[in-house]
């Protein structure tokens, strides 16, 4: 995981349903299979405070 630049710390951000909806579907997309595994390193973040906004392929890979 590399680019905390759009990270959060200790505040989740405070987007709009509809922004996050169409964000959710999009890194569905650009993640395919991955995005559940996608979902559980933001889910482990968000436990230290740590909530992710640029999340992409280019910042989160998987061998």
């Amino acid at each position: 995981m590399l680019d905390f630049a759009g990270a959060y710390l200790d505040e989740k951000p405070d987007f709009p349903k509809s922004v996050m909806a169409r964000w959710q579907r999009e890194k569905r997309q650009q993640f395919g299979a991955n995005w559940d595994r996608v979902q559980t390193i933001m889910a482990n973040l968000r436990r230290y405070g740590i909530y992710l906004a640029d999340v992409k392929p280019g910042n989160i890979s998987f061998e």
